[in-house]
């Protein structure tokens, strides 16, 4: 599971967001269009980095927890980097774990 976090991470990080799609959930995919995906991410800042920093899971659920590294591309930031943590849920889905996007 932690690989396909990391795949997606390295798709987005190369801002191929029509691969990083397809490792969302089914339900998400069969709303949101590939050539879409890339509407709901902003310009503030462009991804250099990430590191799994933690899994939990249950049966069918885990809680990812990522570190991040951003160049940020606002002022008073801008040029700098910064790095932090975000949460991501994935679920498993006919015996494949998918990440879970909100609508």
């Amino acid at each position: 599971m932690t690989e396909r976090v990391e795949k997606r991470w390295d798709a987005l990080i190369a801002g191929n967001f029509e691969k990083a799609w397809e490792f969302t959930q089914p339900a998400y995919r069969g709303v949101v269009k590939a050539t879409d995906y890339h509407k709901q991410f902003g310009i503030g800042g462009k991804w250099r980095g990430v590191q799994v920093h933690s899994v939990t899971c249950e049966a069918e659920r885990c809680n990812v927890r990522i570190r991040l590294t951003t160049k940020m591309n606002v002022p008073p930031f801008q040029g700098k980097e910064v790095t932090g943590f975000v949460e991501e849920v994935w679920l498993r889905e006919d015996g494949q774990w998918w990440y879970y996007q909100n609508f």
